[in-house]
């Protein structure tokens, strides 16, 4: 990228799983070694689209409403911000209510840094934390949990499970419309310990006013922070899926409708309570649901409204709640992936019966062999909440089912298929790989006005680290300073140059560049230079430059804009430096900027 770029200003839940080229060390698509399966990760927020016309509204007579009041729209919920910790997929994994444990098999797909001890990180804390916390309402967040792993032939199996573990505060604005059309919002309060202590406190956030807009920030802790995900169609990784690098998809699905609720009046469920006028607020665990499918292939999520509606003579209340099912379009077997429920609150009704008040998750999927197959869905204790339900082919079409209240009562629910949407992906992420860049890549010694440098270029999945090495000598023997910047990388598009080349478009994003005085000289000069506002550099110790006055003048999330091919083995990346989309190099540089050396040191 330039020698410029180097002295002192240096250089993405649904999850989306590609297998692609990463063997070979020779021509365009050669790389790291061997064949490896390139896992690409992916969250998509997938609220249903007013606009879409395929989603009706109820027919007239059927029931009541098509939504539930008392719960958030995606238009109302301005950010759920959760501080992710890690993403993983499991081979095995027991399950238990909302938790899980004994999991093993796994791959982490995305990890950030446990900064905090996770038992004392309350919302104090996570207030003064504003780094790595992730909106799921934020597109430009969201495309930070992309990322590429790779998978070897030591990865082969199954894949049943999934687990999202996050910190337990989480960051909430939004405002929710109750039945009796009062507007209520999330409003700023402190966070008070109901009981225990530790792991096992009770923290309830208790705010005033929460009828006058406009919607604040609430900091809630919630009881705990992980939830898990189940593959109805388990993801099978085989030795002929990465010797022919095979591709397949997965996407780790959000839908923010209904997440959200609001009540008027308090109960011990809620984190976020105005005691003075009697209102409250749930915030959930993090509700994701996966599918895997391959590149070539259209995932598809069908929505049904589950319906009940009491008469005079009934044990129960009035409910409803949503049936989520994602399906791939050209599976011949038209298979169930993934399956999730939400409940809806009550309707506004008369009703003096029993309300219903447990939807589960679905755990296992069960279908007959008829020509139209009749499905069955068990929770996590194997016992079966909904039976004798069948698909709809169209929107709108309708049908009954039978909920499980328990193990020993039932009832007849209406259901409507309404909306049958295809799932897609953010920019061409499920068709381009930088499967050819994994690994290490180091360039020659090249000389400087003040003696010469050499870097390192670490491809990890979707991370770069890059470690330039400056020498006071022509021959690269004397150290005197390293600097190191860490990246997250996007792929854009494949392009031509105006050369005819063929070349990837890539954005490298800033997540750190630090500086490391390897001398006492060169130590002592940057302290008498104040460089960076900093009058402490001492030998082998890194200062972070990003953000800092009188240094690189880039903060974080700070892009370079670039482009790349490999040739033989080389890496040539573009031969200008660009901070902008505009300035985004159109030619390679002449020379390459490194060569390949092979799988990054486990030492390192």
């Amino acid at each position: 990228m330039g020698e410029n770029m180097y002295r002192h200003i240096s250089l993405i839940i649904i999850i989306v799983i590609y297998v692609a080229a990463c063997g070979g060390g020779g021509g365009d698509d050669g790389g790291g070694g061997e064949n490896k399966a390139s896992l690409n990760f992916e969250v998509l927020s997938i609220a249903p689209s007013t606009s879409n016309s395929s989603i009706l509204q109820t027919p007239s007579g059927l029931m009541r409403a098509t939504t539930a009041r008392g719960q958030v729209t995606a238009s109302d919920l301005e950010s759920l911000a959760y501080y992710i910790t890690d993403i993983s997929i499991c081979k095995h994994m027991t399950i238990n209510g909302t938790g899980y444990s004994d999991q093993s098999g796994c791959i982490s797909v995305y990890n950030a840094e446990r900064r905090y001890d996770y038992d004392t990180f309350v919302a104090e804390e996570a207030a003064l934390e504003t780094e790595l916390y992730v909106d799921l309402m934020k597109p430009s967040h969201l495309s930070k949990l992309s990322k590429t792993i790779y998978l070897s032939e030591e990865d082969i199996g199954a894949y049943h499970y999934g687990k999202v573990d996050h910190y337990r505060p989480v960051k909430v604005t939004a405002s929710i419309q109750l039945n009796d059309d009062t507007m209520v919002y999330t409003k700023s309060g402190p966070s008070v310990l109901i009981s225990g202590s530790g792991i096992d406190a009770t923290y309830v956030t208790q705010v005033s006013d929460m009828t006058q807009g406009p919607a604040e920030e609430s900091i809630v802790v919630l009881p705990n922070g992980g939830s898990w995900f189940k593959f109805e169609k388990p993801f099978q990784l085989t030795s002929q899926d990465v010797e022919n690098e095979t591709s397949f998809q997965m996407k780790l699905a959000f839908n923010p409708e209904g997440v959200i609720k609001a009540y008027d009046f308090t109960s011990s469920n809620q984190a976020i309570q105005d005691p003075e006028n009697d209102y409250g607020i749930v915030v959930p665990l993090m509700p994701f649901t996966p599918v895997i499918y391959r590149p070539t292939e259209t995932a598809r999520k069908e929505s049904y409204l589950f319906s009940y509606t009491s008469s005079i003579d009934s044990v129960y209340n009035s409910f409803d709640f949503r049936l989520d099912l994602y399906t791939v379009e050209e599976d011949a077997t038209d298979s169930i992936y993934a399956a999730d429920t939400l409940q809806l609150l009550l309707r506004d009704t008369e009703d003096t019966g029993t309300d219903v008040t447990q939807v589960f998750r679905p755990f296992s999927v069960t279908a007959s062999n008829a020509e139209t197959p009749v499905y069955a869905f068990a929770n996590w204790l194997n016992n079966d909440f909904i039976t004798e339900f069948t698909r709809g082919t169209n929107v709108g079409d309708t049908s009954t089912a039978t909920f499980h209240v328990d193990t020993s009562n039932t009832m007849t629910m209406n259901v409507l298929l309404r909306s049958i949407e295809t799932i897609q992906a953010d920019s061409t992420i499920d068709t381009i790989s930088a499967a050819d860049l994994n690994g290490r890549w180091i360039s020659t010694c090249n000389a400087t006005e003040s003696g010469s440098q050499q870097s390192i270029h670490d491809f990890d999945g979707g991370a770069l680290k890059r470690t330039s090495i400056f020498y006071s000598d022509a021959s690269c023997e004397t150290e005197e300073e390293r600097l190191v910047d860490d990246f997250n990388f996007r792929l854009i598009d494949k392009v031509t140059t105006i050369d005819g080349d063929a070349v990837k478009q890539i954005d490298f994003i800033y997540s750190s560049a630090s500086l490391i005085p390897r001398t006492t000289d060169r130590a002592d000069q940057l302290n008498i230079d104040a460089y960076c506002y900093y009058d402490d550099w001492q030998v082998d110790e890194p200062r972070e430059l990003l953000g800092q006055i009188n240094c690189m003048d880039l903060d974080v999330d700070a892009v370079v804009y670039d482009i790349y091919q490999i040739s033989d083995s080389e890496l040539y990346l573009g031969d200008a430096l660009a901070y902008t989309e505009e300035e985004r190099p159109v030619s390679l540089g002449d020379y390459a900027a490194a060569s390949y050396w092979g799988d990054i040191p486990e030492s390192e």
